[in-house]
């Protein structure tokens, strides 16, 4: 699986793309990964305030989330999926040779536009009193 995506007929291709976005944010010291929700708790009550309260919510959905609608495989390939690394289009051009580059994104294009993924994705909102 690759963004919720099957890419069994172009693995090789999928784990050389993955590499490079494992080697970029390394998960366990990469600032956008190496937390989780009871390091925000913690951080927050070490930080002095008197009232933490956190929601978590993670998602297992199937589709594109709502709103995309024709724009999904633009927003997928094309935005960078956090301000530290590069949007896949750019990471399969430079990690993948031309023609691999073209194999993996036509394999993954009509499964994002068709809504062929499963999602998965977790979130958790903060919200602190600090009394002065």
């Amino acid at each position: 699986m690759f963004l919720g995506c099957d890419v069994y007929a172009v693995e090789d291709l999928a784990e050389k793309v993955k590499a490079f976005y494992h080697r970029a944010q390394p998960r366990d010291s990469d600032p956008m990964h190496d937390f989780d929700e009871r390091d925000l708790l913690r951080l927050a009550e070490e930080g002095g305030f008197a009232e933490v309260h956190l929601d978590f919510e993670a998602v297992v959905a199937r589709g594109n989330p709502p709103g995309w609608g024709e724009k999904a495989w633009d927003i997928l390939a094309k935005a960078a999926p956090n301000p530290l690394v590069p949007s896949l289009e750019e990471v399969a051009e430079r990690e993948l040779s031309p023609e691999g580059a073209e194999r993996l994104l036509g394999h993954l294009k009509p499964l994002v536009e068709a809504g062929r993924r499963t999602r998965r994705q977790a979130s958790a909102y903060l919200r602190a009193v600090k009394l002065l």
